[in-house]
């Protein structure tokens, strides 16, 4: 048995890395220094979270928030546990800004400026049935129907 397998089964063994434990998670969500160090001496690459603040000033930065937000938003579980705390999903996604993005967009006001609602043209219609078929669901729904919408055209 090599010597680096016999390390990982003693080190998992011992409870993991600091990030696996209360001592490398932080309170407001995420990991700490602790946690992120304890991750990088197990040859990942992690850094700090990005908040609306810092995205605004590097577009690298943002690009990485917005692709975090996108995929933790998606994760299956609860925000609050059955006492009604946050759950670590919910904390993290605090720390990211995630909220900050406003939320799914049929929660969302129609903006003014963009006037009356006009009905799909017949080949937009059929890219929603199109879309929607593609995604397994029977008929189109408020999301297809929006990026039928936004397309170019007819």
């Amino acid at each position: 048995m090599p010597a680096a397998f016999d390390l990982a089964i003693r080190r998992y063994a011992s409870g993991g890395g600091a990030w696996t434990r209360k001592e490398g998670k932080n309170p407001e969500g995420g990991l700490n220094a602790k946690g992120r160090a304890s991750l990088r001496a197990q040859g990942h690459d992690i850094k700090p979270p990005v908040s609306a603040r810092q995205a605004g000033r590097s577009p690298k930065a943002a690009a990485r928030r917005k692709s975090f937000c996108a995929r933790m938003s998606g994760m299956p579980g609860a925000m609050e546990d059955d006492a009604g705390r946050p759950t670590r999903k919910a904390l993290s996604l605090r720390k990211w800004d995630c909220r900050a993005q406003g939320g799914a967009i049929w929660s969302k006001a129609r903006p003014d400026d963009i006037g009356k609602p006009r009905d799909l043209s017949v080949k937009k219609k059929a890219f929603a049935k199109r879309r929607a078929k593609v995604a397994g669901r029977p008929y189109p729904n408020l999301v297809d129907n929006i990026a039928a919408a936004r397309r170019k055209g007819k």
